[in-house]
């Protein structure tokens, strides 16, 4: 039980005036810590403090607490969870950092909510009433401290008004016996601490023995990946010296059995293949939630001390989660819902992930996880999931393998990840965690796949998915409120999730539609339907003369023209390095340019192809009205001016063997000069 004094203070300051005379009349018979924990009544007991401990970058297994034999020892978190509950199933929902603490923030599916590219070159903004978990909590009575990233993907901060948002915010400084909530991230272990020299390897040993590791089967084993993971667990114990320091700080200041501590990761990672992407170990981190003594009666009526949960939690759970235990109603924008606290909903029975732009890098996956099953759906299933992402690359341990790669020395499961993706995947994680088989093709699980697809289907659906609309359109139309522009073209984005899923049907079912929205559909459903084309490949050869007359009409727009360039290269039909450079260097709008120039990055990393692009100068010299807009511009010229460095640099030679193989000896002879920009079309979504 927590100091009296305090105890009393906070109890006069929360109760009405009946209610502190007759606790002044019961204090000749028991001290005023005696009051029963349990009262229920909210508006009689102070609500609790929170914290979360937000660290960067890991993901379960990298624990002891998750993984016995390979995991760092880390007394702090251990002790925690023996305090408190451990999470198995837990979820940033997005593998990277703006997108998840988007998620987190907001409770809302980015994919909804307009936030999800990382580092959005286009912020989303709201005037419905959607605020941040931070913004309720404080309108709540709540101290609200972030210490102190930032990094969201929308614009409008005034939905996140915090108490106090630098380096130096601590709940400290709150009036006296004001509930907080405090958050605190921790960089110790975020993949820019992995961005080392390989002379490392020599010059600074790890505590941990790399021959000792567990490496990812994806993974070569080589010395450079086994001391890049031994350097990882060293700074998971770094990491956990830092928890206890702030555990230690709430114990000294009294505080410490007042407050739920959240510990979690604020995505996966981060050695190689995981974080910035939707599989398991980019998603999936670690969560303990110490539950405090004096407040353990918010939780359950029994012990929940040193206990294990198989339930699914996510971030679109975590605001939901604050708010039950703080006595408060979620909102009705919230996705998910609380996981912790009485009388709780049902549990949740899916988990949803979703993976679109890092920075130069477009891709579009989304996820279901049911059971022990994982549904996923590449929507770009041509461009590899190690497709070229300069930050990425920086890592010496990305360069060693996509070298090996280039250079034929590594197995199926290894190369895997530098070939184009399957459009779907079922993996069962209880027997292959780490996604190696795919089991879409297996008849035992058909009904599965049927089902899981459905599932997903009706999910991108029923959110209005604005991950189908081109960032670059996003750009053009002018809204004031992202859930709303997603319900204003929730009929439009279906018929986008129907064209790209018609790369699922055999394509002689496939067929008719996909003539029928190349033809007379609309600019987006021409689009998707492009892509599903250029998955077909061969395939759908006998559209070509369809698709030739598509580039030459006057009111086809760019984006469109450079899937249907996509699509004549992989059939062998145009070489499409004079047409693309030509789409990219006349595109009035830099988003634009550099979605093309993402389509010809897949076509360099799969095929070979160079190409040497000049930046128009209009491109970075745009107005800037605003800090937040000089920063988003930074990035996007960041973005751009990498993606062109790039594709300027030769691939493999076996790539460019496949790439003449592929290029037919009667290519099209149609000059691509004839192939009009046409970026100055007014776009209608």
């Amino acid at each position: 039980m927590w100091n009296i004094n305090m105890s009393c203070s906070r109890y006069i300051k929360s109760a009405n005036y009946q209610s502190f005379i007759l606790m002044i009349a019961l204090l000749s018979l028991v001290s005023c810590s005696a009051v029963p924990a349990q009262v229920n009544s909210t508006d009689k007991v102070l609500k609790p403090n929170f914290v979360w401990i937000i660290s960067e970058d890991n993901s379960p297994q990298y624990l002891r607490l998750y993984n016995p034999e390979f995991g760092a020892v880390m007394p702090n978190v251990e002790q925690m969870a023996k305090q408190g509950i451990t999470y198995d199933n837990a979820y940033s929902n997005a593998p990277v950092c703006s997108t998840a603490r988007s998620t987190l923030a907001l409770g809302v599916y980015p994919a909804q909510a307009g936030t999800m590219h990382h580092r959005a070159f286009v912020k989303a903004k709201y005037k419905s009433g959607l605020k941040s978990i931070y913004q309720l909590m404080k309108d709540a009575g709540y101290y609200v401290t972030n210490n102190a990233k930032t990094d969201f993907n929308f614009s409008n901060f005034d939905s996140i008004d915090f108490s106090a948002s630098s380096p130096s915010a601590s709940w400290k400084n709150r009036k006296n016996n004001q509930a907080f909530f405090h958050i605190k991230t921790l960089n110790t272990t975020h993949e820019s601490k992995l961005m080392f020299p390989a002379s490392d390897m020599v010059n600074k040993p790890t505590q941990h023995d790399p021959s000792k590791v567990k490496l990812a089967l994806f993974h070569p084993d080589t010395e450079l990946f086994r001391y890049m993971h031994a350097r990882y667990l060293d700074l998971h114990q770094k990491l956990d010296e830092q928890i206890g320091e702030i555990l230690t700080e709430l114990e000294e200041a009294g505080e410490l059995e007042n407050t739920f501590v959240f510990y979690f990761g604020d995505h996966g990672g981060v050695l190689p293949g995981s974080k910035s992407f939707a599989n398991e170990s980019g998603i999936k981190i670690p969560l303990v939630v110490r539950i405090p003594e004096n407040y353990q009666h918010l939780v359950t009526n029994s012990t929940v001390k040193n206990s294990r949960s198989d339930d699914f939690v996510s971030f679109v759970d975590m605001a939901p989660t604050l708010l039950h235990l703080s006595g408060l109603r979620k909102s009705n924008l919230h996705s998910g819902q609380a996981f912790l606290g009485r009388d709780l909903a049902a549990k949740n029975k899916y988990v949803f992930a979703y993976a679109d732009r890092f920075g130069e890098r477009y891709d579009l996956v989304r996820t279901l996880r049911v059971g022990d099953l994982k549904y996923v759906r590449n929507y770009l299933p041509m461009n590899p999931l190690g497709l070229e992402q300069n930050y990425r690359y920086k890592n010496v341990a990305y360069q060693q393998w996509r070298n090996l790669y280039k250079s034929g020395q590594l197995n199926g499961i290894q190369s895997a990840f530098f070939q184009p993706k399957d459009t779907e995947a079922l993996y069962d994680l209880s027997n292959d965690p780490e996604e190696l088989h795919n089991l879409a093709k297996e008849p035992q699980y058909q009904k599965d796949l049927r089902n899981l697809r459905q599932q997903l289907q009706q999910q991108v659906k029923s959110i209005a998915d604005l991950g189908f609309v081109s960032e670059a359109h996003l750009e053009r139309y002018e809204y004031l409120d992202s859930l709303q522009l997603g319900n204003d073209l929730h009929t439009k984005i279906n018929k986008m999730i129907e064209a790209a899923d018609l790369m699922l049907l055999p394509f002689d079912q496939a067929r008719s539609q996909l003539m029928k929205n190349i033809t007379i559909g609309s600019e987006n459903e021409q689009y998707w339907s492009l892509v599903a084309l250029s998955y077909f490949a061969e395939q759908a050869n006998e559209l070509t003369p369809q698709i030739k007359l598509l580039l030459k009409q006057p009111n086809t727009s760019d984006l469109v023209k450079a899937r249907a360039i996509e699509f004549m290269t992989r059939t062998g039909q145009m070489d499409p390095v004079s047409a693309l450079t030509s789409l990219i260097e006349n595109s009035q709008q830099q988003l634009e340019a550099l979605e093309i120039m993402n389509i010809a990055a897949s076509l360099h990393d799969t095929l070979g192809y160079e190409f040497d692009i000049s930046a128009r100068p209009e491109w970075s010299s745009l107005p800037i009205k605003s800090a937040v807009d000089y920063t988003t511009k930074s990035y996007q010229n960041g973005s751009v001016k990498a993606r062109i460095e790039y594709l300027k640099t030769p691939w493999s030679s076996d790539l460019v063997k496949l790439k003449n193989k592929n290029i037919n000896k009667n290519p099209v002879q149609d000059p691509i000069d004839v192939i009009p920009s046409n970026s100055q079309v007014e776009v209608s979504l």
